[in-house]
Protein backbone atom coordinates (compact mmCIF):
# COMPACT_ATOMS: atom_id res chain seq x y z
CA UNK A 1 0.00 0.00 0.00
CA UNK A 2 1.37 3.43 -0.97
CA UNK A 3 1.82 6.08 1.69
CA UNK A 4 -0.47 9.12 1.53
CA UNK A 5 1.11 12.41 0.59
CA UNK A 6 0.82 15.14 3.18
CA UNK A 7 0.58 18.85 2.47
CA UNK A 8 2.65 21.53 4.22
CA UNK A 9 -0.12 21.87 6.80
CA UNK A 10 0.02 18.17 7.63
CA UNK A 11 -3.28 17.38 5.92
CA UNK A 12 -3.69 14.50 3.52
CA UNK A 13 -5.32 15.29 0.15
CA UNK A 14 -8.12 12.81 0.95
CA UNK A 15 -9.15 14.79 4.02
CA UNK A 16 -9.19 18.03 2.01
CA UNK A 17 -11.42 16.35 -0.58
CA UNK A 18 -14.07 15.70 2.11
CA UNK A 19 -14.50 19.41 2.94
CA UNK A 20 -17.73 20.94 1.62
CA UNK A 21 -17.22 23.77 -0.89
CA UNK A 22 -16.55 27.10 0.82
CA UNK A 23 -18.35 30.25 -0.34
CA UNK A 24 -15.75 32.73 0.91
CA UNK A 25 -18.08 35.70 0.43
CA UNK A 26 -20.69 34.40 2.91
CA UNK A 27 -18.37 33.44 5.75
CA UNK A 28 -19.04 30.78 8.36
CA UNK A 29 -20.69 30.86 11.75
CA UNK A 30 -18.58 29.93 14.76
CA UNK A 31 -20.31 26.52 14.90
CA UNK A 32 -19.64 25.88 11.20
CA UNK A 33 -15.99 26.88 11.59
CA UNK A 34 -15.67 24.51 14.56
CA UNK A 35 -17.09 21.71 12.40
CA UNK A 36 -14.57 22.57 9.69
CA UNK A 37 -11.79 22.38 12.29
CA UNK A 38 -13.27 19.18 13.85
CA UNK A 39 -13.49 20.91 17.23
CA UNK A 40 -16.19 21.31 19.88
CA UNK A 41 -18.51 24.30 19.40
CA UNK A 42 -16.97 26.29 22.25
CA UNK A 43 -13.34 25.97 21.07
CA UNK A 44 -13.23 29.19 19.04
CA UNK A 45 -14.89 31.38 21.65
CA UNK A 46 -12.60 29.94 24.34
CA UNK A 47 -9.54 30.70 22.21
CA UNK A 48 -10.75 34.25 21.55
CA UNK A 49 -11.37 34.87 25.27
CA UNK A 50 -7.79 33.84 26.04
CA UNK A 51 -6.05 35.51 23.07
CA UNK A 52 -8.33 38.25 21.76
CA UNK A 53 -10.56 38.55 18.72
CA UNK A 54 -8.70 38.71 15.39
CA UNK A 55 -5.31 38.43 17.06
CA UNK A 56 -2.31 37.20 15.09
CA UNK A 57 -2.42 34.18 17.39
CA UNK A 58 -5.96 33.41 16.15
CA UNK A 59 -4.87 33.63 12.53
CA UNK A 60 -1.97 31.25 13.17
CA UNK A 61 -4.08 28.89 15.30
CA UNK A 62 -6.90 28.80 12.74
CA UNK A 63 -4.46 28.07 9.89
CA UNK A 64 -3.05 25.17 11.90
CA UNK A 65 -6.58 23.80 12.52
CA UNK A 66 -7.96 24.39 9.00
CA UNK A 67 -7.80 21.35 6.68
CA UNK A 68 -6.70 23.61 3.81
CA UNK A 69 -4.34 25.70 5.94
CA UNK A 70 -6.48 28.85 5.65
CA UNK A 71 -6.17 31.62 8.25
CA UNK A 72 -9.46 33.09 9.46
CA UNK A 73 -10.70 36.40 10.89
CA UNK A 74 -13.95 37.47 12.53
CA UNK A 75 -16.48 40.16 11.58
CA UNK A 76 -19.58 41.18 13.52
CA UNK A 77 -20.83 40.57 17.03
CA UNK A 78 -23.33 38.24 18.67
CA UNK A 79 -25.56 36.29 16.28
CA UNK A 80 -24.19 38.29 13.34
CA UNK A 81 -20.63 37.04 13.90
CA UNK A 82 -19.11 35.43 10.81
CA UNK A 83 -15.65 34.11 10.10
CA UNK A 84 -13.92 34.67 6.78
CA UNK A 85 -10.69 33.28 5.35
CA UNK A 86 -7.80 35.71 5.16
CA UNK A 87 -7.05 36.53 1.54
CA UNK A 88 -3.54 37.61 0.71
CA UNK A 89 -2.72 39.45 -2.46
CA UNK A 90 0.89 38.71 -3.25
Amino acid sequence: MAASKTTETGVTPASVANIPPLDKSKGLSGAALCRRFSLEKSAISAFERRNGVNSEAFKEWSAAKDPEGLSWYREGEGRKTKYFPVVSFS
